[in-house]
């Protein structure tokens, strides 16, 4: 069976070490690696969604990594972060490379399918980076928290004002989902019928759209979906069993909702290992696809890795099978 079951979370204990950001050496070339397909088939991997791991779950910090409000992972092997100034690239745990210096701080970012890095800057700017580090403005004054690449290569940006469609080429940009007062994290169902956004809405709530999963479009207004237990929230995943997972903020936590919005607790995270972001690894190399990968910025800029037994909607380019 593909699932593994892992229990006990790692002990709420206040940290005080404050070691300093080390010395990286430039990124060079990286290896190629094997992408993971589970042990199921070498074409469909199958995932038991009625017999998911139960919580709580252990979290562990990833060495060498920075990251600040997200990660993203590219197609060779690397995990991408900020170090609140600089891209860093990390390739396997504590084996980390610095690979574009002054860059401003940045949001959350994601990469696209042909390998572009799409990063939302403290400055505003949507900002598209090539392979090689070349960059480019996409769109200005955005001001986007959230950050998701859609099927159709547009990318969707949340900024807790606005959630907005944005041309990749062009820069232009259109709102896609209006009525909710302070939207900031978003993401899609598997199926790409049900778009959810994450808020900073004093009751924690959560709203989810219809659309259509051809079109993309919104097919009505955003109903309520669930509620974290407080508010502020940093981080929304969905995995491909169509499970949401939230990080909210208030009360450290991190909380996974069935499709039929069912709360669960996932990690009690201690004050300064909170975790923004939500980004499940890619299989590739050491970054496990079954596990998530979440900023601390309160902790050094550092990440941790919390393994679920799960993969993210996208795994293995969306082709799996369930069972239900």
């Amino acid at each position: 069976m593909l699932l593994t079951a892992l229990v006990l979370m790692a002990c709420k204990t206040p940290s005080t070490d404050t070691d300093p950001v080390p010395t990286l050496p430039v990124q060079g070339t990286a290896d190629t690696a094997t992408v993971f397909t589970g042990d199921t088939g070498p074409d469909v991997p199958l995932i038991d969604c009625t017999n998911l791991p139960t919580a709580p779950f252990p979290s562990q910090r990833i060495e060498g990594g920075r990251a600040y409000h997200g990660i993203a992972f590219d197609g060779l092997g690397n995990m991408v972060g900020s170090d609140g100034s600089s891209l860093v690239k990390l390739s396997a745990p504590g084996e980390a490379s610095l690979w574009i210096p002054d860059l401003s701080r940045g949001e959350q970012m994601e990469y696209m399918a042909d390998g572009d890095l799409i990063f939302s800057a403290s400055n505003g700017n949507i900002l598209r980076i090539s392979p090689d580090g070349s960059r480019q403005v996409i769109s200005s004054n955005v001001n986007a928290y959230g950050v998701i690449i859609g099927p159709d290569g547009f990318i969707y940006t949340a900024n807790q004002s606005t959630v907005h469609r944005i041309n990749p080429t062009t820069g232009d940009r259109t709102v896609y989902v209006g009525g909710v007062s302070t939207p900031k994290v978003i993401n899609w169902s598997p199926d790409f019928t049900k778009f959810y956004i994450g808020t900073n809405e004093s009751n924690g709530a959560i709203f989810v759209v219809e659309t259509d999963p051809v079109t993309l479009m919104p097919l009505g207004e955003p109903q309520l979906f669930g509620n974290t237990s407080s508010t502020w929230h940093d981080g929304l995943g969905v995995d491909a069993c169509g499970n949401v997972y939230v990080a909210e903020f208030w009360d450290r936590r991190l909380w996974r909702f069935t499709p039929d919005g069912d709360r669960q607790l996932l990690v009690q995270y201690p004050a300064e290992q909170y975790g923004h972001g939500i980004s499940w690894g890619s299989g590739i190399g050491d970054w496990n696809a079954m596990a998530i990968y979440v900023p601390q910025p309160y902790d050094g800029n550092r990440i941790s890795e919390a393994i679920i037994g799960v993969p993210d909607r996208r795994f293995n380019g969306g082709v799996y099978d369930l069972i239900e």
